[in-house]
């Protein structure tokens, strides 16, 4: 079956890749990557919209491919967003951090979440997920959504707390991020064999009240620290999280 490609964001540059090997161009072969819906030839049998989310609506109210499969990948984005454009919409939503810097992902192990709008699209977008990698699931709007806000606490909530601890220790010397690599590994190591709430540890969970007013003096006090009031306000309110549960 052929595919043809619109969007160039970080999700298109590492999955036009993984579409690209071998397993799957035996099935499936990429005949288009364009950034311009308009110039999407019109004899492919599967369209992907590797878009952001907002350019997904603006795509579905003028992109017309009637009995095409057409599919987003987007978490948030519902799958009645692009019913007017196919009577064969779906959702191929990988569920990973991409960013255009990182080394390419081996979607092996990549959870790959599937919504079609009938049997005959969902078979067609399963099994193409299937090539890619071997945890496939079928997951509607609602709870996709579900799992898109998750990853936004476990992901992009958690990586701001990472720019957070760099920022902690930019006047250390010889101290940066790879200081806290093996911590944060052995974090998410731990999570495979314990339930996250059995894994918590720190001050807050000891409810060690004298380490935790030092860390807000700490935040209070360096000049680095202290123009952002913001990271003791955070402090404060993931300590009575940990605390309250």
């Amino acid at each position: 079956m052929k595919i043809a490609i619109t969007g160039n964001g970080n999700v298109a540059y590492h999955l036009i890749p993984a579409l690209r090997q071998k397993n799957v161009r035996d099935a499936y072969e990429v005949v288009q990557i364009t950034t311009n819906a308009d110039s999407l030839v019109p004899d492919a049998d599967i369209y992907l919209l590797l878009v952001p989310d907002g350019a997904i609506y603006e795509l579905a109210e003028t992109l017309r491919l009637p009995n095409k499969i057409i599919a987003h990948a987007s978490g948030a984005t519902p799958l009645k967003a692009i019913s007017a454009v196919s009577s064969n919409v779906g959702v191929f939503y990988p569920v990973q951090t991409f960013s255009k810097d990182a080394e390419l992902i081996n979607f092996e192990n990549v959870p790959i979440c599937i919504e079609a709008s009938n049997e005959k699209t969902e078979k067609v977008l399963a099994n193409l997920a299937r090539l890619l990698s071997r945890s496939v699931h079928k997951i509607n709007s609602e709870n996709r959504a579900k799992i898109h806000l998750a990853c936004t606490f476990a992901n992009n909530f958690t990586n701001a707390l990472y720019s957070i601890s760099e920022k902690i220790l930019q006047e250390i010397p010889q101290a940066d991020i790879s200081l806290l690599l093996p911590i944060i590994e052995q974090t998410a190591r731990k999570i495979k064999t314990v339930k996250p709430i059995k894994a918590q540890t720190g001050a807050a969970m000891r409810n060690d009240t004298v380490t935790i007013e030092k860390h807000l003096q700490i935040l209070q006090s360096e000049p680095h620290l202290k123009n952002v009031p913001q990271l003791q306000e955070l402090y404060r309110l993931f300590t009575e999280i940990i605390r309250n549960r």
